[in-house]
C-alpha cells in the first residue's frame, strides 16, 4: 500500500504534465480535496479536464479566469460552480447525454 500523506504529492507538475487528460467523475463524487489543489496550483499547465456536473465549494478556484487560461475545461453538464466559466468563454459546454459519456471518453482522451 502506498501512503500519501499531502494533496501537493499526487497534484503536482512532475506528476501532471502539459498534454495531460483528466477525466474527473461529478455530483457526489467531485474529488473535492484534489481538485482544489488543482485549481491552486498555477504551475501545473497546458492540461484538459474533462467532468459531468462538477459541485462543491471547493473546486471554485478550478474555473477562475486566470486558471481557465492555464487549463482547458469540457463541461459535459454544466452546474452553478462552472457556469460562469462556461458563459464567459473561460470553459467549453460539450452537450451529450449520460449514455454516451463511456464512448465519448474512450475516444477523446
Amino acid at each position: 500500500m502506498i501512503r500519501v500523506n499531502s494533496v501537493e504529492e499526487v497534484i503536482n507538475p512532475l506528476l501532471i504534465q502539459p498534454g495531460s487528460v483528466i477525466y474527473i467523475s461529478g455530483n457526489a463524487a467531485t474529488p473535492q480535496v484534489l481538485m482544489e489543489q488543482l485549481g491552486l496550483d498555477l504551475s501545473i499547465k497546458g492540461v484538459d479536464t474533462y467532468g459531468v456536473l462538477w459541485l462543491g465549494e471547493r473546486i471554485r478556484p478550478l474555473f477562475t479566469e486566470k486558471r481557465c487560461e492555464t487549463l482547458t475545461h469540457r463541461i459535459i453538464f454544466n452546474s452553478y460552480i462552472t457556469r460562469e466559466a462556461v458563459n464567459k468563454g473561460w470553459a467549453y459546454y460539450h452537450p451529450i447525454h449520460l449514455s454516451e459519456i463511456p464512448r465519448y471518453v474512450r475516444s477523446a482522451i
